[in-house]
């Protein structure tokens, strides 16, 4: 029951961070050590993170914007991770106008 729920949920954080950083080795000439060494100062961190180790808030909101700022041009963004600094097409739209009834 539980994988049956699962795939239909959203990709966890640690997976987003995980898929984005392999996507990143993957487009660029960068081995994952030194993007590891990079991101978080350490060359064995990213093998501990996909091992379960845990990381702050800050620390993932850094590395994803980090990855989107120096995201390879031309290179296409890993499926199902929101992109930092991309508006989504619902945000970016106009505020509706208001509805006469309801400002009254």
């Amino acid at each position: 029951m539980r994988e049956l729920l699962r795939m239909f949920a959203a990709m966890t954080l640690r997976e987003a961070l995980i898929s984005t950083v392999q996507g990143f080795v993957a487009v660029s000439r960068m081995g994952q050590r030194r993007l590891s060494t990079i991101l978080f100062g350490s060359g064995a961190r990213f093998d501990q993170i996909c091992a379960g180790s845990d990381i702050s808030t800050g620390t993932y909101e850094r590395v994803m914007l980090w990855l989107s700022d120096n995201w390879p041009e031309g290179a296409v963004w890993p499926e199902g991770v929101d992109r930092p600094g991309q508006c989504s097409s619902a945000a970016s739209d106009p505020v509706p106008p208001t509805i006469p009834e309801a400002a009254e």
